[in-house]
């Protein structure tokens, strides 16, 4: 915080702060409108507010960070890429997974919904420390809308080479609309 001589915080000079780590964090600079910032009324407590809007803020970026291991300092695989195939009756998905084992996949189907769930784990030699992790670890996860008409019994999954292959089945097409009169 940068208080000025009169007890109140100089808002610009901590917004440059928030600038600074946002651009060390992201590589961009913050977006900001350049409208005037209103002033904490005297009667607030400014520190009050500043730490108010600060758990705030830590409370959303926990909210976005994936859940860890205590201690395990992971960066997040984040989605796999997906190509989607069509033939005949058969949609086929191949999803990226390299170094994860068949073990590690969970495949939901939630209505029209086919959730792809992976933990890939950072492979490391006994006792030794990092010195430069560039490889994704951690929860991959990645959501793909099905068409309607997915028969439920007729799905098939391989994982082999780093790539899982999802072979869905779609149920006879339904009729096309068709205008009814009314009388």
């Amino acid at each position: 915080m940068h208080p000025h001589g009169n007890g109140t915080l100089d808002v610009d000079a901590a917004l440059g702060d928030v600038a600074r780590i946002y651009r060390s964090i992201t590589g961009r600079d913050l977006p900001r409108n350049h409208a005037p910032v209103a002033p904490i009324p005297p009667e607030h407590d400014a520190r009050a507010v500043a730490r108010n809007a600060l758990e705030q803020l830590a409370g959303q970026l926990q909210y976005q960070a994936p859940q860890l291991v205590p201690n395990q300092h992971l960066v997040p695989a984040g989605p796999a890429a997906v190509d989607c195939w069509e033939n005949g009756a058969w949609l086929h998905f191949y999803v990226d997974l390299p170094a994860v084992r068949p073990e590690a996949v969970q495949l939901l189907l939630e209505q029209n919904t086919l959730l792809v769930r992976a933990h890939r784990e950072r492979e490391m030699p006994e006792a030794a420390r990092p010195a430069a992790l560039e490889r994704p670890a951690g929860l991959i996860e990645r959501r793909i809308v099905l068409p309607p008409g997915i028969d439920s019994g007729q799905i098939h999954a391989e994982l082999r080479d780093g790539v899982l292959h999802v072979k869905l089945r779609r149920l006879e097409q339904p009729a096309e609309a068709q205008r009814i009169p009314v009388r």
